[in-house]
This record gives C-alpha cells, structure tokens and sequence, in this order.
C-alpha cells in the first residue's frame, strides 16, 4: 500500500469507526454516581426535584415578612430561629422576625431577610431588634432570598445524553439525590506488546542485550485516561504463530485491539502478517508522519486494530494523535486533545518529506503561552516526551519561525 498521508489516516479510521460506533455507543448501562467520572451519558439527567427545593436564605440575618412596596416596621420581636438542617414550621406575624442563618429555610409568612450586620439595638434578651431608618429605606421585599426551583425546576434536563460526565457534574447529580445513571459501555480495549528484547521492568535483566518495556506500563495507561475499558494485556516474542494465537483470543473479547511492535518491514516484523492470518482487512500501511511512519489500521467483523510502531516515543504520539480519538468516537464521546494557541520561541526545520509531531514545552509569560521546541526531538529518547507538554504539527518542508502562532496538542487531558 502506498504510504498516506497524516489527514488521509484519521479520514480512514473516521470512516470505518462509523459504522461502528452506533453498535457500542448506543449499549447502555446503568451506574453508581460514584463510578460515573469521565463515563459519557446515554440518557438525560432530568431534575427529580426543584433546586432549593425550598425557599431559603443567602445571608445570616433576620427573616421578616414586607409587603410588596410597603416600608418594613422599625421594631420586630424575635420568636425563634431557622438553621441548616432545622426549620422554623410557626407562622410569622407582620411585626415578628426569626433569626436565620445562612442556607436556612424561609419560615411560614416571611419573604425577604435583613443581613445581621444591618439590624441595631438588640436588646440583652435579644427578643426585639430595631432597623435604622435608612435600612427601613433601602429594603425591599425578596432580598437575600433564594426561592423553590429558581435554580433548578423540577423536570428540566439538568444534563443531556452523550455528556461526557465531569466531578462537577456528579456534585450536580448528588445535590438532586441521583444515585445512579445511564452510560453508555466504553469500549473494550485489548492490547498486545511484541518484542523478543523486552522485559518486565520488575525483573531483571536477563542480558545485556534485553531492554525494559516501557510499552505496556505506557499504553495500558494511556488507554484509561482515553476512557477505554482494557480488558487484556499480553506480551509476546516476535514469533508469527504465538501473535496469531494472541490476536485470535484478543478478537473474541475486544472492539479494538491495540498493538506496539512488529509494524514494519523487517523479518522480525510479524503483526501485519499476523493480522492477515487472523482475517483482518488492511485499510492502511504507514503514514508519511515522523515519528510513527510504520502505522498500520485494519478491521474484522466488528473488531478493530490499530498497529503502532513499537518504539515508546513513536507509540506513546501515535496514540495520542490516532487512539486517543478512537477511543472517543467509539464511547460517543468525542475527545480529540485539548488545544491551545502559542507563540513559537525557536524556528523548527521541518522534514522536507514528512509532517513531523514536534514536542514542546509550553512556558507560560504574563497573558502569553509560548512553546518551545525541545533541542532533542529524535524518537528513541522518552524525555522528549516525559518532559514535554504536547506537541505542534510542522508540515513538510514548510518551515515554522518564532514568533508564528502555533496550536499545541497538549497530551495531559
């Protein structure tokens, strides 16, 4: 196949995502609140109740009734108090006051509150209160009072279907006493790491020609915070027949599988091939992208894989740039990497061959964000990744110069 282009790649796997995401997103499940973080909605959220569900006050003070464009009374006897948690259920008269705090219900027959700290001459016994003639002025009836539903009305979507859940939404959700929600099922993901070099990094190594993987730790993290549902993780030589066996049990329990390792050419180089023996359609085979040129997207029935080059510096941005979305998509949620515009500190070269993912810091200056292109940018070094904040697109053989504005992709979500 013939290598395509970065826009090509994520116009394929739209595509063929499509046709699929209707199956997965529309499977609902029904979840405790406290699970709920990041999962995405499948039905709306509608207000069980009215929020407050009762009048109540905004400030600490005294509750009193005034008469719509009546002036309030100069003296009013104390008869009792409402706090959070505990409500005063007597009637209130016209030249009565009930203490309040904060939060509190409105008692029976009063409807505005006078802030404590505008309320003089109480007595000892604190049983009347007097108002000064310019508080009696400026009051008006309603004020510092939060009514029944004016937040919130019982019955109002509160959240829609295919909401993407936050910790602010689920304080929502709690404040209604919503237990539980609707979400749809996230994707599951399984992942195979090849490499007859590498080695658990609990272990030691065995010679000095074995090197730590850094793939799985690095992948199977990057899939949660994608929202996906990991369901296998297996590591193998690069042997064909033991990568047919991991891709065949993979396809009976994952929408997607995800690999690292094998994608190239070389005779050690046996994912493709693999793919093949286990029926999948080749969609595309390398990308004109560095680092990550050797990618590869496949499907089957209702399986999909995407084949990432084994490199960690090259599958970590391989994966941010094409995973992250998937993965989204397939939740009903899209979720492409936060954006953020920035001044370009240093010119980049760019490859005159390939768009290339240049990593940068980001260094905030006053209102500006400027980012800076690390010195180092070669794919077989994982600080040009641990140590940058996303990255830029440099187009081939378009050159970048400081001072341009530039949109960074940033890879904390």
């Amino acid at each position: 196949m013939t290598m395509i282009s970065i826009d090509k790649a994520h116009q394929i796997i739209n595509d063929i995502v499509s046709t699929r995401m209707s199956a997965i997103a529309q499977e609902s499940i029904c979840m405790p609140l406290a699970d709920a973080l990041r999962h995405v909605l499948a039905e709306d959220v509608v207000a069980p109740m009215n929020v407050p569900q009762f009048a109540r006050s905004t400030m600490d003070g005294y509750a009193i009734d005034v008469k719509h464009g009546a002036k309030p009374q100069s003296h009013y006897i104390v008869i009792g108090e409402s706090r959070a948690g505990h409500g005063f259920e007597i009637p209130v008269s016209t030249y009565e006051a009930v203490k309040i705090h904060t939060g509190a219900q409105m008692p029976i027959d009063t409807n505005t509150v006078i802030p404590l700290e505008q309320v003089q001459n109480i007595l000892d016994d604190i049983s009347t209160i007097t108002l000064s003639e310019e508080v009696r002025n400026t009051m008006v009836a309603q004020q510092y009072v939060r009514h029944e539903g004016s937040e919130i009305q019982k019955g109002k979507v509160v959240l829609k279907e295919g909401t993407l859940l936050r910790p602010d939404m689920l304080a929502l959700c709690a404040s209604m006493g919503i237990a539980t929600v609707a979400v749809r099922k996230t994707p599951r993901i399984a992942l195979l790491i090849t490499g007859n070099e590498l080695v658990d990094y609990r272990e030691a190594l065995p010679t000095p020609y074995h090197v730590y993987d850094a793939n799985t730790i690095l992948l199977e993290s990057f899939i949660k915070q994608a929202g996906g549902t990991l369901v296998m993780s297996m590591r193998v030589g690069d042997a064909l027949l033991s990568t047919i066996e991991a891709l065949r049990t993979m396809q009976s329990h994952a929408d997607v599988i995800i690999t690292a390792g094998g994608a190239s050419v070389g005779a050690h180089d046996v994912v493709r091939r693999a793919s093949h023996e286990c029926g999948f359609t080749e969609h595309f085979w390398g990308v004109q992208q560095k680092p990550g040129k050797p990618m590869f997207f496949c499907s089957q029935a209702a399986t999909l894989l995407l084949g990432l080059p084994g490199n960690p510096v090259s599958a970590m941005i391989c994966f941010m740039e094409y995973a992250h979305r998937l993965i989204g998509r397939l939740r009903g949620a899209e979720s492409p990497l936060p954006k953020l515009k920035a001044i370009l500190r240093s010119d980049v070269i760019s490859d005159p061959e390939r768009d290339e993912f240049i990593r940068v810091q980001i260094i905030p200056d006053g209102d500006q964000c400027y980012a800076e292109p690390l010195s180092e940018q070669h794919s077989s070094m994982l600080t040009s990744v641990a140590t940058a904040d996303g990255y830029v697109y440099a187009r081939a053989g378009i050159p970048m110069i400081a001072g341009d504005q530039v949109t960074v992709h940033s890879w904390w979500v």
